[in-house]
């Protein structure tokens, strides 16, 4: 998605920058006396951080394709009885399509 944001960005004679790193998107939230994600903690962030740079990359995967697969399969079979107010993922109490969603695939 970087090198394509790249790629787009300069083709339309726009020199956005760089896209910045996951470390340096996350610092705001280690820097802060305020909880910013909630029940998360510092520790829980920079093992987010760490286990993020550590995935695979996999170029040949449609993310549109299967971001909509998600979203389809979470309206579909979970949507009704997710437990929205927990600070987590796991039960499929969430679509976890905040990530497509933040970077436009969905």
């Amino acid at each position: 998605i970087s090198q394509d944001w790249k790629k787009n960005s300069n083709n339309n004679g726009n020199n956005m920058g760089e896209i910045p790193s996951l470390e340096e998107l996350s610092q705001p939230l280690l820097d802060s006396t305020l909880p910013l994600l909630g029940c998360l903690p510092e520790e829980l962030i920079r093992k987010l951080v760490k286990s993020a740079n550590e995935m695979p990359r996999n170029r040949d995967v449609d993310v549109e394709e299967q971001s909509m697969r998600q979203l389809g399969n979470f309206v579909q079979n979970h949507a009704a009885s997710a437990n929205r107010s927990l600070c987590d993922v796991s039960n499929n109490d969430s679509s976890k399509l905040s990530i497509p969603l933040a970077v436009g695939t969905l």
